[in-house]
């Protein structure tokens, strides 16, 4: 089975989907930023401080996938199937760390 993001709910993709590309496209942003930090050699610290910020940020966008995900499949799915997911969900969250 495979887990898709929104199944068979398309009509509100585009109200779930803005706000995580509204975010991504900040977190572009942000590492175009970190790009240009090392290229003026800038302090260690500085970039370090915005790496973390940017992976940070990156695992909030994670995390609210997840969540949808979990909100959406897990209510159209039978005992076992909702089982399954919520074990590769709990896989997928362990390789986050």
């Amino acid at each position: 089975m495979d887990m898709q993001f929104l199944p068979d709910e398309t009509n509100q993709t585009a109200d779930i989907l803005h706000p995580l590309s509204a975010r991504l496209r900040r977190i572009e942003g942000q590492i175009r930023g970190v790009t240009k930090m090392l290229e003026d050699d800038r302090e260690c610290e500085d970039i370090i401080t915005q790496i973390l910020a940017v992976r940070s940020a990156i695992d909030k966008v994670a995390g609210e996938v997840i969540k949808i995900h979990v909100s959406r499949c897990l209510d159209v799915q039978d005992t076992i199937g909702a089982k399954n997911t919520i074990d590769r969900i709990i896989s997928l969250m362990s390789k986050m760390n």
